[in-house]
């Protein structure tokens, strides 16, 4: 509850920018694999130029801050990150929201005055992300020393932006066409595919969150 003040600013950067991410892509008429890269791209553009999380070497990070780093940058809490939040921030609620109202799954939902509003909101959250977390709460709750990360640090990360974005335009017709016949799929191919996902996962948050770590299967 300490940290309650970063919800309205989150929630204009990820909230918005999930919202224009859906945007692009049902103007693209494109599919999952389209708003997985913008994710993608969204994911970078907080850990690289918003809030820069995974430039700094915070203590807190636990093994990463002497150990993970690669090139100036947190490795494994970037992948872990790069993962949670294109997913569980972008795909995710974009999907529940499109479950909820299925009629409109394949419309846009903004007109040019919507999206200038939630651009000029998303550009206002990233600048009060920026300040609240770099300027405030890094040097006076966490108490590191002012941190800058090189130049070429912030323009791998605005490449690797453009070239994620790029790639979701390019791959916007890999897209499976409706079929009203199509039945789930079989119980066996579910288990497998969580259990090959579930690992790689497992073994980045291990080394980042637990201290004793327990058993995947838990």
């Amino acid at each position: 509850m300490s940290f309650i003040f970063v919800l309205i600013p989150e929630i204009m950067v990820w909230g918005c920018g999930a919202l224009l991410i859906r945007e692009a892509v049902r103007r693209w008429r494109g599919g999952w694999i389209s708003t997985l890269s913008l994710g993608l791209a969204l994911s970078v553009a907080e850990e690289f130029i918003i809030q820069q999380t995974s430039l700094a070497p915070l203590n807190w990070m636990g093994v990463t801050s002497s150990n993970g780093r690669l090139w100036g940058v947190n490795l494994f809490y970037f992948l872990f990150m790069l993962g949670y939040e294109s997913v569980w921030i972008v795909l995710v609620p974009i999907q529940v929201a499109e479950l909820i109202f299925p009629q409109q799954r394949e419309k846009p939902w903004l007109r040019t005055r919507g999206l200038v509003i939630s651009g000029v909101v998303f550009v206002f959250g990233s600048f009060l992300a920026w300040f609240l977390w770099i300027k405030q709460a890094r040097p006076m709750v966490f108490h590191v020393p002012d941190y800058q990360p090189p130049q070429a640090t912030f323009l791998v990360g605005i490449a690797a932006i453009i070239s994620l974005v790029f790639v979701g335009y390019r791959l916007r017709t890999l897209q499976a066409k409706p079929n009203p016949a199509r039945t789930a799929p079989q119980l066996w191919r579910v288990v497998l595919t969580t259990m090959v996902l579930v690992l790689p996962w497992y073994l980045l948050m291990s080394l980042l969150f637990i201290p004793k770590p327990v058993p995947v299967w838990e």
